[in-house]
């Protein structure tokens, strides 16, 4: 896992950097490796802005908050990614359970249960022939 934090117009300050490290540990869970994130800091009059890209095995996510205390930004804009992050897992999840679905919507429990009650005679259905190992 890489983490950078670039300021621009702003000092670099430790407590910070420490800050957005430890919470970006936290999202860092629902991400797959390798995990490649910069966070840009920035403050321009009164409006302190951050900016993160992450970029992970299969994904890109990027996310930005905008307040007027860089504290509450860094934390708003790590939580932002977090419900990014998470949503994208789910979606992933819920993606591969659906794979094992057959495609024409009948589930392999509701065809066993038609056997099962007869509604198919199985000497109706053609089988497949065995082709020789060689």
């Amino acid at each position: 896992m890489r983490f950078e934090v670039t300021f621009r117009n702003t000092k670099t300050t430790d407590a910070l950097v420490q800050r957005a490290e430890r919470k970006f540990a936290k999202v860092a869970k629902h991400l797959r490796e390798p995990i490649d994130a910069h966070m840009v800091v920035q403050v321009d009059k009164h409006r302190h802005m951050a900016e993160i890209n992450v970029t992970t095995a299969r994904e890109t996510l990027k996310v930005q908050e905008e307040t007027d205390d860089m504290y509450r930004t860094i934390d708003r804009v790590m939580h932002k990614l977090e419900r990014v992050a998470r949503r994208h897992k789910e979606r992933m999840q819920d993606r591969w359970h659906s794979a094992d679905q057959p495609s024409d919507g009948f589930t392999l429990a509701e065809a066993l249960a038609d056997v099962e009650e007869g509604d198919y005679d199985l000497d109706e259905i053609p089988m497949t022939e065995e082709i020789p190992k060689g």
